[in-house]
């Protein structure tokens, strides 16, 4: 019996192999997509702050994935960086500038995963873009000199009194708007007037410690008395954190939403 062979119809035929256009986003593990896709499940847990967490995701729909998404990571080149980068460079900088960083990011992890030998496809583009040369501009703060008559007013405002002290505490610390909204009662020390900051509520991921004035520590004897069945130290009505909006509001309708914000103290 002769054994199968190219011309006899009951062979098994050889699978084709896919041509580079068949492998797309959902089937191959090297395109740029399912490249950020591996990058971001390592570097999402790294992110404390969740507001973060989704401008990353949907910068990266909205300005990358469209353009290059679908391509290999051994392919794509400078110039598809700068073409899908144009629109925004000079219109919106900051935002452009961490798309940049963004795609760097997934590049060089695919790089160290041996998945692409070429330098990154980032590297110069900033350059080749140019600069504005404009100055960076810094979160709006209120003089020095007009803050002591901001607190008086913010003691006297009408509404919840967690978010009052908050403010004020905000403003005594020196700390984030997480890291303040964020507080709980575990991370005081009233003996060693101090407050822990733990590493994976903190930007840097450093323990930070901060220490509290007398005002401070009277502001938390007045949450507690106010909230101390809540493990947070200013808690909103329904005992969860503000929102990150909170003090943002606050200023605005006291009249300084475009002189001041609560990360300008």
């Amino acid at each position: 019996r002769a054994s199968p062979g190219r011309d006899d119809p009951g062979a098994p035929r050889p699978r084709a192999r896919p041509t580079r256009s068949a492998r797309s986003f959902s089937s191959s593990p090297a395109s740029h997509a399912s490249r950020m896709r591996a990058f971001w499940a390592a570097k999402e847990p790294q992110l404390s702050n969740g507001k973060h967490r989704d401008q990353w995701v949907m910068t990266m729909k909205t300005y990358v994935l469209p353009h290059i998404g679908h391509r290999p990571v051994t392919d794509v080149t400078p110039s598809e960086v700068i073409q899908l980068l144009n629109p925004i460079w000079h219109t919106k900088e900051e935002t452009a500038r961490r798309v940049l960083q963004r795609i760097d990011a997934v590049f060089m992890s695919a790089i160290t995963r041996q998945l692409r030998e070429k330098v990154s496809p980032c590297a110069g583009v900033a350059r080749e873009l140019g600069n504005r040369r404009t100055s960076r501009a810094h979160f709006a703060a209120l003089p020095h000199a007009e803050v002591r008559a901001f607190i008086a007013r913010l003691r006297k405002r009408r509404g919840a009194l967690a978010s009052r002290l908050a403010f004020e505490f905000l403003i005594l610390t020196a700390t984030r708007s997480g890291e303040t909204r964020g507080a709980t009662w575990a991370e005081i020390n009233a003996a060693d007037r101090c407050w822990t900051i733990a590493p994976d509520r903190v930007k840097t991921r450093v323990t930070h410690v901060v220490p509290l004035s007398d005002r401070a520590l009277a502001i938390l004897r007045e949450a507690k008395v106010e909230r101390g069945d809540s493990n947070l130290c200013f808690p909103n009505a329904k005992g969860k954190p503000f929102s990150d909006m909170v003090f943002t509001k606050t200023l605005r309708d006291m009249g300084l939403g475009k002189r001041a914000t609560a990360h300008g103290f």
